[in-house]
């Protein structure tokens, strides 16, 4: 008898080191896209886009910024894949205006998530 007990409490004892020495799980985070984009699309061509003060030239199938330097909160990002015009911008709130032939035709102002895209529809 005490030679069964003494058995079952060595296996008790070398299954209590072995599940302490293994390795615990690791788990990762990952965390999302923290960019955001405004696309533009409708009647883009010749348009100007003014997001926060900042002027872009809106085109047919891709943008050019018309001003000579750009901001960190605004960039430009160019894409002609599905024919809109796409700005990468920080997430938060951004003050749209889109001006053509000297004619405000969107004034706006947005609030735009971490990860998402915001369509404006250009009139």
């Amino acid at each position: 008898m005490k030679k069964a007990f003494f058995a079952l409490l060595a296996i008790f004892i070398i299954v209590g080191f072995i599940g302490c020495s293994t390795p615990a799980r690791e788990t990762q985070v990952t965390q999302g896209d923290q960019k955001s984009y405004i696309f533009f699309s409708g009647n883009v061509k010749e348009a100007i886009a003014y997001i926060d003060g900042k002027p872009f030239l809106l085109t047919e199938d891709s943008i050019s910024s018309a001003a000579s330097g750009q901001s960190n909160n605004a960039q430009v990002m160019s894409t002609t894949k599905i024919g809109r015009n796409l700005i990468q911008i920080a997430p938060g709130k951004h003050e749209v205006k889109v001006i053509k032939n000297n004619q405000i035709l969107v004034h706006r102002i947005i609030l735009v998530g971490e990860g998402t895209a915001f369509e404006l529809p250009i009139p």
